[in-house]
């Protein structure tokens, strides 16, 4: 239930957003070549300051849908909503006596973009970009083991608040790779009874997108 009301809420805000968009233009204009969309789905490598473990070890999915308007001819604003899998894990070591310690993220979230595109081919599309913004996080769903924070996963703040920047490279005019970088403004835990005041997550992400 917590995740189709988190689905709704961004659902809604992409809607919103892209009912302003077309209000501020003709409708001929929200009809044009101006509009873009895409399909988006790959990995995320992630790890989180404070849990004392090193290396992006904690790998998930990263999934969804995007879509953006042109504001000027190399210039786009765009928001998607994504189903991203983060969190932390300890190093696999063959042989070790040590149990595999991990904390597994589920979150949906609805970043907002500007993206810079070049290389303009044909008058059809941009073989490269970048993209920076702001990203908001829902937290549905957290699985630990092993961790000091197995009994205090509710204690984990449910709204993140996170800077995304990246690039993307596009082979043909639908088919393109994009790889991003998220990291949480704010943290990640917080309980007035234990020693541990915050965590902060961060990742990085590598993925396909089909362009339609």
């Amino acid at each position: 239930m917590r995740l189709l009301n988190a689905v709704s809420f961004h659902c809604k805000t992409i809607l919103c957003i892209s009912m302003l968009i077309c209000l501020s233009k003709d409708t001929a204009q929200c009809q044009s070549e101006g509009f873009h969309a895409a399909l988006v789905g790959g990995f995320n490598a992630s790890q989180i300051d404070g849990d004392d473990f090193a290396g992006f070890n904690k790998f998930g999915l990263s999934a969804g849908a995007k879509v953006g308007y042109f504001i000027k001819p190399s210039i786009s604003l765009s928001t998607e909503l994504l189903f991203n899998q983060s969190g932390s894990r300890s190093s696999l070591n063959i042989g070790s006596p040590t149990e595999l310690i991990k904390i597994h993220l589920n979150y949906v979230e609805l970043p907002v973009l500007i993206s810079l595109h070049d290389w303009l081919i044909e008058d059809t599309y941009h073989k490269v970009r970048a993209e920076a913004g702001l990203s908001l996080g829902y937290l549905f769903d957290v699985t630990t083991a092993n961790s000091f924070f197995m009994d205090e996963s509710n204690d984990f703040v449910k709204q993140s608040v996170n800077f995304v920047g990246g690039i993307g490279y596009h082979f043909t005019e639908h088919i393109a790779v994009s790889a991003r970088y998220t990291r949480s403004f704010n943290t990640l835990y917080e309980n007035p009874r234990t020693l541990i005041r915050g965590l902060v997550g961060y990742f990085f992400t590598f993925r396909f997108e089909y362009h339609i």
